[in-house]
C-alpha cells in the first residue's frame, strides 16, 4: 500500500514540475525536463509494483 502512495505522490510532484516548465515560471532546460519525465516513469512504476504486489 505504502508504494502505491509513494508512486502516485511522485508522479504528481513531477507533474507538477513539468507543468511549472510549461508556464513562464521554470526555464524550459533538458536536465528538469529529463527530470520530471524520470519521477514520472519511476512514479508510476512504483505504483505499478505496489498494484501488483497487493495481488499476490
Amino acid at each position: 500500500m505504502r508504494l502505491i502512495v509513494y508512486g502516485i505522490l511522485l508522479m504528481l510532484l513531477s507533474l507538477s514540475l513539468l507543468m511549472a516548465m510549461v508556464t513562464p515560471l521554470l526555464p524550459p532546460s533538458l536536465g528538469l525536463s529529463l527530470l520530471a519525465y524520470g519521477g514520472c516513469l519511476t512514479g508510476f512504476l512504483l505504483a505499478l509494483a505496489g498494484a501488483l504486489s497487493r495481488l499476490r
